[in-house]
């Protein structure tokens, strides 16, 4: 009961990498052998690659988003000239 209501509290908290890292944890038996500090640090680990990987995620939709609707670029030339091109 302790372990689902911290993983409603990380969840809460935006901690989806902390929260998913912990039940994995808990799944494999062979991490209950690390000192409390090891554990924690994967723990931490796991929150800072899932920001990151969110952020680069977001960032290639953003990207990908934009490109969408101006068209992109257009055949034989550089999004930048035809910009230039037009009057």
């Amino acid at each position: 009961m302790l372990t689902h209501n911290t993983l409603d509290t990380l969840r809460h908290l935006k901690l989806t990498g902390m929260g998913d890292a912990l039940e994995q944890q808990r799944a494999q038996p062979e991490t209950h052998d690390l000192a409390f500090e090891e554990r924690l640090a994967l723990l931490v680990d796991r929150e800072v690659l899932h920001r990151e990987n969110r952020r680069l995620f977001d960032l290639r939709v953003g990207l990908f988003s934009r490109r969408t609707h101006t068209g992109g670029p257009k055949a034989g030339g550089s999004p930048r000239a035809d910009h230039r091109a037009d009057p």
